[in-house]
């Protein structure tokens, strides 16, 4: 039902996302399950593709990625891996039922971190929040030592950063992370600590007006995607020449 009615190009696929959620939490392996499982790995085909060509437009402009930082490759885009199923499945039975978008994610897409500079230099363009999400071994490393930590109450052990917030994104003292609070069995759930600016810095406080966002992960992927994974720009703008070089993405983006 809902996998038919995503792939109509004449429906909007946030309306077939939008009412998937409206079901609440899923039993595995029902039939809403597996139809829903199907939507999410298809729209996260679509993310894949989205990704692809967002990483190949960066590196010919010579985007300087970067990564994920110490402990992970210096890399941009991390597909899944032959050991990403073992890995979900584990974080399933130590965490409870995972939300389809985020398990159809690290199966289809794996992670990605966009963050870096347009700036040959080096210097990061603060709050363009480029699009970051952890790969799921990450993930687990966050539960064990979270689990270990005696002073943790039971939801915090179960609540798991995918990403920095868009101040650490750029690289300056921010706050806490987007996180997500496991288990969540819906298709789809809530992205915490994800703050929007509304305005250019405040020339005498240097401050920013902002916003927090209620939206869902697969909204952020579909928000960050809609400015070729930089959706701080929407706000921040970026310097004219950084613009033309992201001009072939404009438009060019599948929806998700």
């Amino acid at each position: 039902m809902y996998l038919e009615r995503y792939r109509n190009p004449r429906v909007l696929g946030e309306w077939v996302w939008q009412e998937m959620m409206s079901e609440g939490p899923l039993p595995e392996g029902s039939e809403l399950w597996n139809d829903a499982y199907s939507v999410a790995r298809e729209t996260m085909a679509r993310a894949r593709q989205n990704i692809e060509a967002i990483v190949d437009q960066l590196s010919r402009i010579q985007y300087r990625f970067a990564g994920f930082g110490s402990g992970l490759a210096n890399e941009a885009w991390l597909p899944p891996t032959p050991d990403t199923p073992k890995q979900v499945a584990r974080l399933a039975a130590e965490a409870g039922p995972l939300p389809l978008s985020l398990r159809a994610w690290w199966e289809v897409v794996g992670g990605v971190s966009l963050q870096g500079s347009f700036d040959q230099a080096g210097r990061e363009q603060v709050l363009t929040d480029p699009l970051v999400v952890y790969p799921v071994d990450r993930v687990l490393e966050q539960m064990e030592e979270q689990r270990e930590d005696s002073e943790l109450s039971e939801e915090e052990r179960l609540t798991v950063a995918l990403a920095p917030d868009l101040y650490h994104k750029g690289d300056v003292s921010g706050g806490a992370p987007y996180e997500v609070r496991l288990p969540d069995g819906r298709v789809d759930t809530p992205l915490r600590n994800v703050r929007i600016p509304l305005s250019r810095p405040d020339r005498g406080t240097g401050r920013f007006r902002e916003v927090e966002t209620t939206e869902t992960f697969v909204e952020y992927l579909r928000r960050s995607l809609e400015w070729a994974g930089f959706p701080g720009i929407a706000f921040m703008g970026l310097d004219p020449q950084v613009e033309r070089n992201l001009q072939p993405l404009s438009g060019q983006m599948n929806p998700i």
